[in-house]
């Protein structure tokens, strides 16, 4: 005999179980459930079928933020969005918790999409480069390494230095730091990084629409809500991910495709 637990919900008997008898004790049957669960599904399809992938890919974005520690950073100072021929700049910063005396990296980049045509430390934590911001467009590469000098370390967060790119073809271009060392300031040069944090620059053809809708900098559920509920409507060429003439589900992959970027 399963147990059955019992409490009084607006006057009546509220039972919680999972035996069907007791179902059927209120009017109940395991047919008439199916149904009423079949209808809501039915009825709320759209909402089911984008709110779960939206909801886990919120989680893992907002779990994905929390850090702590430190750290290299590479961060677009407007937008990772960009057309052929546009120009941009991507900061590589750092965070720190411990004290350091040291920051050396190698920040690489698909040279067929971008290229690099300069590099500025003007205004930099560094105050030593035991080697200055060297770039190479052949190899795809960004090298530095330079020293702190504060008494007791560095602490917070500062900028290395500024990478200024232009955009030469159309695709996705990961930028990616490597040999990443923040070094201690404890007469041992232990490296004490914990996380990097890259960056991606979607470089799109003349012309094709922005996938950053909302223009906040980032591909997000508001930009592919604002995708879906524009799938009815007229024809919008903005919304038009690959130029087909048509604003279709398509289009919503592609912006999945992008989601985080």
């Amino acid at each position: 005999m399963r147990a059955t637990n019992s409490r009084s919900r607006s006057g009546g008997p509220f039972f919680y179980t999972d035996s069907s008898d007791t179902l059927a004790t209120l009017g109940y049957n395991k047919y008439s459930i199916v149904k009423s669960v079949l209808r809501a599904i039915n009825t709320h399809r759209h909402k089911i079928m984008w709110g779960a992938p939206i909801a886990l890919a919120l989680f893992v974005s907002v779990q994905s933020s929390i850090v702590d520690g430190n750290s290299f950073s590479l961060t677009a100072s407007s937008t990772r969005f960009v057309e052929v021929g546009t120009s941009f700049d991507v900061t590589i910063g750092i965070s720190t918790e411990d004290p350091i005396n040291v920051a050396a990296a190698i920040v690489s980049y698909p040279p067929t999409l971008l290229q690099v045509t300069g590099v500025s430390s003007d205004e930099t934590a560094i105050d030593l480069w035991a080697e200055e911001p060297f770039f190479s467009n052949e190899l795809g590469v960004v090298t530095f390494a330079g020293g702190l000098l504060k008494k007791a370390g560095f602490t917070g967060t500062g900028t290395v230095a500024t990478i200024h790119f232009s955009a030469v073809a159309a695709g996705s271009a990961h930028l990616d730091i490597s040999s990443p060392a923040l070094l201690a300031h404890d007469g041992k040069g232990t490296n004490v990084l914990t996380h990097t944090s890259e960056t991606t620059v979607v470089v799109r053809e003349v012309g094709q629409a922005n996938p950053d809708i909302n223009g906040d900098g980032s591909v997000t559920i508001t930009d592919i809500n604002s995708m879906y509920l524009t799938i009815l409507r007229p024809y919008n060429a903005r919304y038009d991910m690959d130029g087909n003439g048509k604003v279709n589900f398509r289009d919503i992959a592609h912006l999945f495709g992008l989601l985080g970027s």
